[in-house]
């Protein structure tokens, strides 16, 4: 039966994020066969798909062409993880209209980090927290310090379900899913990592007025990197190499952030091509027509939570931030930019709206906790660290753990 989409759809203010209501768990599944993961590890250390430096390499693993079959689900991937992995995300790219989730992760000791879930855009109830995405989908693991990795073979199912005016519902499709383990280098053991350096490619669309040949010296992205330096500072996240691109002006009002050929995944996809880092695209307004009155003001933007970090010019790489004043904000937008970062990096919300009652799998984030830099609403996000924008040592945690970032030795 079809999922009635539409009616969970709640479009947050800020970020721009679909979320829905609790889901239940089922399935089973321990003792499984499938198919084992590509020839060869494909990049290793420092590479044009940003692996971390010399603190983490990176080795990505592919399935390619997996196809999902008429229940919307393939046959269990499984691949192998060193005892030294840090961290490891698993990526599914495939076709327009059709949202890709987990459907099961099981670990070597038999252990369900991810369950079948009855809403596959967000598993609260799963042991590692996944939310699926349009087009493109990206899952970190782990994405809580509650959640423990073991070296061995990791078996998981990738699923496929088609949108359409308001509806979900599982059908086959083809994807290219990749595995990025992140590893520590030798004698460093597995210990959490403690610092580490993310850098930027910046988008203009000539928002704000800022374009690739005034970007350096431009005041208004001067302070809003200055300000996301000085949040990211709390939990040992440097901002590295800051790299500038013009893109199409046509993109410089995102009028649509879902459905077959919307204006968000295209102005992503223009990042194909980028060194490694996280993408960011300066705009001068985000609007979502299946959202109305006030909720539809949107500031920012992730393309997922986290999102396919490794893989520059998919639908999912990227955030989308508002440069300009608009309704409501003051167009200071380092802080806006610091939270969809955080979300690209694998942060939800520390608490969703209080009628959702949602709040993010970390322990150490206060419930209703309007200071937090990833609180659903934004009111605070243009104060200072004095007063908000605060980040929590698990939530630093989560941002290490992404392979994007270069971790410190």
């Amino acid at each position: 039966m079809p999922n009635d989409f539409g009616k969970l759809r709640i479009a947050i203010a800020l970020s721009g994020l679909v979320v829905a209501t609790l889901s239940t768990s089922c399935g089973d599944g321990t003792n499984v066969d499938g198919v084992d993961a590509g020839p060869a590890a494909l990049s290793d250390a420092l590479g044009a798909d940003g692996a971390p430096a010399a603190g983490g390499n990176v080795t990505t693993l592919e399935f390619l062409g997996v196809e999902t079959g008429i229940f919307g689900m393939s046959e269990y991937l499984k691949f192998s993880l060193p005892e030294n992995a840090v961290s490891f995300t698993i990526s599914a790219v495939g076709e327009e209209s059709f949202l890709y989730s987990l459907g099961e992760v099981i670990d070597p000791n038999a252990v369900k980090l991810v369950e079948f879930s009855q809403d596959p855009s967000l598993c609260v109830s799963c042991k590692n927290r996944v939310a699926g995405a349009e087009e493109a989908a990206a899952f970190l693991f782990p994405i809580t310090p509650t959640v423990g990795l073991v070296g061995g073979e990791y078996s998981f199912i990738v699923t496929s379900y088609f949108l359409q005016q308001g509806m979900m519902q599982a059908k086959p499709s083809k994807v290219d899913v990749r595995v990025h383990i992140l590893t520590s280098t030798p004698g460093s053991g597995t210990a959490k990592p403690q610092s580490g350096v993310v850098d930027l490619n910046f988008h203009f669309t000539g928002a704000g007025g800022i374009t690739a040949a005034n970007a350096a010296e431009n005041e208004k992205l001067k302070l809003a990197i200055a300000d996301m330096r000085e949040i990211y500072k709390q939990v040992n996240l440097e901002i590295g190499t800051l790299r500038y691109r013009d893109v199409s002006e046509d993109f410089k009002a995102v009028e649509s952030i879902s459905g077959k050929g919307n204006e968000l995944a295209q102005l992503f996809k223009l990042g194909a091509g980028n060194e490694g880092g996280v993408n960011v695209f300066l705009v001068t307004s985000i609007s979502d027509p299946q959202a109305g009155g006030a909720m539809a003001i949107i500031y920012g933007i992730s393309g997922g939570i986290p999102g396919p970090t490794l893989l520059p010019g998919t639908a999912g790489t990227g955030v989308a931030v508002v440069a300009d004043v608009t309704l409501g904000f003051d167009g200071n937008f380092g802080a806006v930019m610091a939270h969809e970062v955080g979300h690209h990096l694998g942060l939800f919300h520390s608490s969703e709206a209080p009628w959702i009652g949602i709040h993010d799998p970390l322990p150490d984030t206060g419930e209703n906790d309007t200071s937090n830099l990833m609180f659903y609403a934004g009111d605070a996000y243009i104060q200072g660290t004095d007063q908000a924008n605060k980040l929590t040592g698990d939530q630093g945690f989560v941002m290490l753990n992404n392979p994007v970032v270069h971790l410190h030795p």
